[in-house]
């Protein structure tokens, strides 16, 4: 689906950025969640109800409890990322832990779930 054709479907509020359907840009929907495109395809989903993991990680769970429950957690400049357990095609996102402040006392702001071979703007 083409950011214009999005916008045309009645269920997004909001697109940041042009219509060339190339480079990354977040939207929001009328229900309230949100998300990011890149390339004209939807990349990642941020939902607008707290969610939470199967391993029990959700917003506001600190970096060591992260790391508890994903030993492989990567962390990266806009957020840090470790494998779904069992589904190695995808990956966890969580906002709010960064690289730049490795070990500091960091919580996740929100989770995502994204496709691990897919550029997802964020990183």
């Amino acid at each position: 689906m083409t950011a214009a054709q999005a916008r045309g479907s009645g269920k997004i509020a909001e697109i940041n950025g042009p219509d060339d359907d190339f480079g990354c840009r977040s939207f929001t929907t009328h229900a309230g969640w949100g998300g990011y495109m890149n390339k004209g395809k939807v990349v990642s989903i941020i939902p607008k109800d707290a969610p939470h993991t199967p391993e029990g990680i959700t917003a506001a769970s600190t970096l060591t409890e992260v790391r508890a429950a994903y030993p492989d957690l990567r962390f990266g400049v806009n957020w840090s990322s470790a494998a779904v357990p069992g589904h190695p095609a995808n990956r966890y996102g969580f906002m709010g832990i960064y690289n730049n402040d490795y070990g500091t006392g960091q919580a996740v702001r929100s989770l995502l779930l994204f496709a691990a071979d897919i550029d997802v703007c964020h990183n």
